[in-house]
């Protein structure tokens, strides 16, 4: 199976189309940045320059009169001052990707998808993902994709309003594992997250009003859970569990989980044999 990594951060949506573009486009501009070399080689700006060698589409999904219209072009770099402009109308989603292509032309491996998403039943929020699939295994001592796109979140997070934010390879975006485990929608667990986390992962980051009600920064720092916990802007902090995401395995899952406790979900995590590499502690 092809492995996978993601990376999410939510926010309150703008209520200008300009802010809804910009934050768009600085998402996408810093996913690349950090990603496509590892991904595709140092060919690229994969933007700005045409590459044969890639796939790539562009995708547009809006509301209109209580119908959804879909919008697709194929060949990023001739379409993408459109596909950022149509972020002026805030549409329910946008998404960019690139891929591989075989040696039979056909779209293949590895993958980017880079993409945001409103929600019909909750417009007020957004969020912003981008996911990465590979043909071999990216959980290794020197793999650099984790590390990338923990640098994404980290430097997302230190420029904006982030509600909540993680780096997870059991991830189903724009949903948690926790979520998907617990059969709860984001429309529900969104509106909760000034008190409430949507779920925990190797890497985070949480608004201040979930720090204090998780017991504030030196229960977070003394709880023995994390090997960092960094205050960003406007009271923001970026947590780590692990040095690696090769390291975040059962003992260190269960210290995350532990604590942050008071800000989960209640319940009991469904357990599925077919998504067994979830990192999640099964009890309540």
């Amino acid at each position: 199976m092809d492995a996978g990594l993601a990376v999410l951060v939510d926010h309150r949506t703008p209520a200008q189309g300009a802010e809804f573009r910009e934050l768009v486009s600085d998402w996408t501009e810093t996913v690349l940045a950090y990603v496509t070399d590892d991904l595709f080689g140092s060919t690229s700006d994969q933007i700005r320059r045409a590459n044969v060698d890639l796939y790539s589409m562009l995708r547009i999904v809006s509301l209109r009169r209580g119908r959804r219209a879909v919008k697709e072009y194929d060949g990023v770099p001739e379409h993408y001052r459109t596909f950022l402009q149509a972020g002026l109308e805030r549409p329910e989603e946008m998404s960019l990707v690139l891929a591989g292509r075989q040696a039979d032309g056909s779209v293949g491996f590895p993958r980017l998808e880079i993409a945001a998403h409103r929600f019909a039943d909750a417009p007020e929020w957004m969020t912003l993902t981008a996911e990465a699939w590979l043909t071999e295994s990216v959980v290794t001592d020197d793999a650099p994709l984790p590390e990338n796109l923990a640098a994404v979140l980290r430097q997302h997070a230190e420029r904006h309003s982030v509600q909540f934010g993680f780096v997870a390879d059991d991830a189903q975006p724009p949903a948690s594992a926790l979520e998907r485990s617990l059969g709860l929608f984001e429309e529900d667990t969104r509106p909760r997250s000034d008190s409430s986390l949507r779920g925990y992962s190797w890497v985070m980051v949480i608004n201040p009003c979930v720090l204090e009600a998780a017991g504030g920064l030196a229960h977070l720092t003394n709880s023995g859970a994390f090997t960092a916990v960094e205050t960003l802007s406007e009271g923001r902090v970026f947590l780590r569990a692990t040095a690696t995401l090769q390291e975040y395995t059962d003992a260190a899952v269960e210290r995350v989980h532990t604590a942050l406790a008071p800000v989960l979900p209640w319940g009991k995590p469904r357990f599925d044999p077919n998504l067994a590499h979830r990192r999640l502690v099964y009890s309540n």
